[in-house]
């Protein structure tokens, strides 16, 4: 069980975020998009953070082109299961136990931190299940989830 001071560094600036934290990165062009998966970065480069990559494929695609140029074996990572990827294209109930179901994974596999970063894509195609009536509901649920894992949230959005 983690203790209420367990902290990480974020990597978007040099600030250290407590677990269980849900935080929002404003992005206005490809710089700051770029800052956000920093966040992930860092979990790929410990191998005992485990992440997770939540978005629409126009941004999911976004962030493992960022990802190949600063990790080589990016591959590997993704083989062993230390780097999931979820597509936005269920309803917050079934993304939430996706989620669920990757955290937990990843604690079994011994994960001492789980990385979550989501880029919902407002404004893109349209938002599965009620659409933007879910959003509240998926970051409720995954801050709940964030607090009963050793994890992490970090959304991107515009």
């Amino acid at each position: 069980m983690r203790g209420p001071t367990d902290e990480i560094a974020l990597g978007i600036t040099d600030d250290q975020i407590a677990l269980g934290s849900h935080l929002i990165h404003f992005w206005q062009n490809d710089e700051e998009f770029e800052r956000g998966v920093r966040f992930l970065e860092l979990g790929i480069a410990n191998e005992s953070q485990y992440c997770v990559l939540f978005g629409h494929d126009e941004a999911n695609q976004k962030v493992l082109e960022i990802l190949r140029k600063t990790c080589s074996d990016l591959d590997r990572v993704i083989e062993e299961g230390r780097l999931v990827i979820l597509r936005r294209e269920s309803s917050a109930s079934a993304t939430l136990a996706d989620i669920e179901v990757a955290f937990a994974d990843a604690v079994r596999k011994g994960a001492s931190v789980i990385r979550y970063l989501g880029n919902l894509g407002m404004g893109q195609a349209a938002l599965p299940g009620r659409g933007a009536d879910e959003v509240v509901e998926l970051e409720n649920g995954a801050t709940a989830l964030a607090r009963r894992f050793p994890a992490s949230l970090c959304a991107c959005t515009t």
